[in-house]
């Protein structure tokens, strides 16, 4: 059902831009969603564009395939917006992210900031180097993790 939200015309266009959003908040068990969020990338409306750009990185690596051929093309895009967000969604495609690389750290000296900036967090995440890639650190033997707070009396009451 939600392939023909994307798709459907007449909608306004904060319709589809919502449409977009929701599909890429349900993760990697949209990827059927894909191939439209892909068809949407030639939208008029910059808008439409830069969150079904973002979208596609929200569903994630299985969105890669399918996903990082469609974007690379993107981050030449008049709007900043649109670069932004095709960069962080290629940040997010793991390994597959990896192939555009070259053209993302083309863009580490884009205009806007907003872009610099997401090509220095994507940069980070596809070689393993930022947020999001580094494993906490392993807990001390013998000690305890800390309690949530959520519950006390030992679960008998629950706090709020």
């Amino acid at each position: 059902m939600s392939a023909n939200v994307v798709t459907s015309t007449g909608k306004s266009m904060s319709y589809i831009r919502n449409a977009s959003r929701t599909i890429g908040k349900i993760g990697g068990n949209a990827r059927s969603a894909v191939p439209l969020l892909i068809e949407c990338l030639t939208d008029p409306e910059a808008t439409i564009r830069e969150h079904c750009a973002e979208a596609i990185g929200d569903i994630g690596p299985s969105a890669a395939e399918l996903g990082v051929p469609a974007l690379i093309p993107m981050l030449k895009d008049e709007n900043a917006r649109v670069r932004r967000d095709t960069v962080r969604s290629l940040g997010q495609l793991g390994e597959a992210g990896r192939a555009a690389l070259p053209q993302i750290r083309e863009l580490s000296e884009d205009p806007e900031e907003i872009v610099r900036e997401a090509v220095r967090g994507a940069v980070q995440r596809l070689e393993g180097t930022g947020p999001g890639t580094v494993e906490p650190p392993a807990q001390p033997p013998g000690e305890e993790k800390p309690k949530t707070g959520l519950w006390r009396n030992k679960g008998k009451s629950r706090i709020g």
